[in-house]
Parts: C-alpha cells; sequence; structure tokens
C-alpha cells in the first residue's frame, strides 16, 4: 500500500485504503493516540494509531503479543505504519470501565468486589508469565526495567533539589536480579481496566508494558487509591492484595513505598512541558506519598 506523509495528517484516508469492505468510526476517548472501530458484518475490531510516540505502540504490540493466550488481554492482529506513525488492530472489548463502574457504586462491598477481581487478573497475568521470562528477555522485546535509573530521572528538573535527592535515595533501596523481573503493565489500574460482557477483567493499553518487579503494576493501584479514597483506602487495598495473593506470591513488600515513589516520578517526568500549575500538584503529590503510609 503506498504511503506518504499525507496520511500522517489524514489516517482516516489510509483507513479507508486498508479496511475499503469496512464501517470506520472514531473513537473520542485515546489520549495521546487516536483510536478508530473497524466494522463488518458483525465483526468489530480496534486500531490504535500512536500520536506522539510510535516506540510505545510497537512496545504494547509485542506485550500482547507475549500475552496472547491470556483471557485478560485483548486479542492483537497487526502491527503497522501510517506514515511514521505505528499502529495496531487489536480486538475490540465490548463492556465497561472499572473506573466507571467503581464511582457509581454506593455500596462498598460492591467496590471491593472489584478490586478483589482486579488483583485476581493481576495475578494471573503475572504468575502466567514466570514461565516465559527468560525467553522474553532473550528475544529483548519489551523495554528493560528503568528503576534505580536515577539519571534518566534528571530530567525532571522543576523538583526541589532536596526532595528529588530524598526520593532518589528511596529508589536507591530497590536492587533487583533477572530473577526479580518478569512482564509488567506500567500502568496497571482499574482505568485500564475493562469489564467485558462475559464478566472478565480485561487489562488495557499496554504502551508502558516493561521487565520490572511485581510492585511495579501492585504499587500503582496502592498510590492511585489512597490519593484519591482516603476514607477506605487500606480496606480497598486489602481486598486487592488478598486476591492477588491467591494466585501468586505477593515479594519485597517492604519495597511498596520505593515503587510508589518511582511511579510518582515516571508520571512528573511525563509533564515536563505541561503548565506550572499541574507540575506544582506533582510536587505536592511526590511529597505526599512519601509520607503516607501504605
Amino acid at each position: 500500500m503506498k504511503q506518504d506523509g499525507s496520511f500522517m495528517d489524514k489516517p482516516t484516508d489510509f483507513l479507508s485504503e486498508k479496511y475499503k469492505n469496512y464501517v470506520i468510526t472514531p473513537v473520542t476517548s485515546g489520549g495521546t493516540n487516536e483510536l478508530y472501530m473497524i466494522s463488518r458484518n458483525d465483526e468489530t475490531r480496534l486500531v490504535k494509531i500512536a500520536g506522539i510516540n510510535s516506540e510505545d505502540i510497537v512496545n504494547e504490540y509485542n506485550a500482547l503479543q507475549l500475552l496472547s493466550e491470556a483471557k485478560e488481554t485483548p486479542k492483537v492482529y497487526e502491527l503497522f505504519h501510517i506514515g511514521q506513525r505505528a499502529a495496531i488492530e487489536m480486538e475490540f472489548i465490548r463492556g465497561r470501565s472499572m473506573l466507571d463502574l467503581i464511582l457509581e457504586q454506593n455500596d462498598r462491598q460492591n467496590i471491593y468486589f472489584y478490586f478483589e477481581k482486579l488483583g485476581r487478573a493481576l495475578s494471573n497475568l503475572h504468575s502466567q508469565y514466570l514461565s516465559n521470562a527468560n525467553a522474553v528477555r532473550k528475544g529483548n522485546v519489551i523495554r528493560k526495567i528503568a528503576v534505580p535509573d536515577t539519571e534518566d530521572l534528571l530530567e525532571v528538573d522543576y523538583v526541589p533539589r532536596e526532595l528529588f535527592d530524598e526520593a532518589v535515595s528511596m529508589l536507591k533501596n530497590i536492587k533487583l536480579n533477572d530473577c526479580d523481573l518478569i512482564l509488567t503493565h506500567g500502568d496497571f489500574g482499574y482505568h485500564n481496566t475493562i469489564i467485558a460482557e462475559d464478566g472478565t477483567a480485561i487489562l488495557i493499553d499496554w504502551e508502558f508494558a516493561e521487565l520490572n518487579h511485581p510492585l511495579n503494576d501492585i504499587a500503582n493501584i496502592y498510590f492511585w487509591t489512597h490519593l484519591h479514597s482516603k476514607e477506605d483506602a487500606k480496606e480497598r487495598c486489602r481486598h486487592f492484595i488478598g486476591a492477588y495473593a491467591e494466585n501468586a506470591p505477593v515479594r519485597d513488600e517492604d519495597l511498596l513505598m520505593p515503587f510508589c515513589v518511582y511511579k510518582v516520578l515516571l508520571i512528573m517526568k511525563r509533564t515536563l512541558n505541561l503548565p506550572d500549575h499541574v507540575k506544582n500538584e506533582w510536587v505536592r503529590r511526590l511529597r505526599w506519598v512519601m509520607s503516607e503510609q501504605f
């Protein structure tokens, strides 16, 4: 198929040519990426096109390929390029965002049910991946661990130096060997989970997948839950981690706090070009997470 620069501005032209017999419908929510449903008869798939970083989309494709047998991830069918932008064709999951379902609940027991469901889904993926770890490392198709690459985090230059140094000192407590590493989602949480029509929890948006410690995913739940649900955060996390432990061991719990700090610093690295009020809020959150009792 012919490709030129015009396709970068109008990916719909490319998609119309590639999927001639399909109905192509833009999907509104996609963050920095563009999403399109492609439908024909009773078949619907999703096309995701890189908005800024094609490496992230390629990384997601590689991760989903490795997890092709998992029931908790969408099936991925093809990686292709539109000009310089990477794109993937994948399964379209019919269902609802777990975040929306949680926000609708008035009964805390229903909320805890979803946190348990989230814990089981993550532990299934973590435990399933362990058997493939050596092959994946050898293949070198997934980003390697970033912790504790403090030189990389020096780009976050708007953090007061004393606070940054204290945060980095916490990261230095994370000392990992290859045997500690598994495939992690990288941005795990209820915001990236769909409850499919059959009730299965499906984890989406694997752009930030990396070989890392299981706490790389677990810490994300603890951070966001304690940030937004202070009144019962500990109970929500207790249900989550209890369900997780049914299928996978919870290792190195003393590193939970350093990994929470790591997750915040990674987000801050992505805010370098955002307004000052956003940066100031993340400095506040960094101070908070370093003093929070998880």
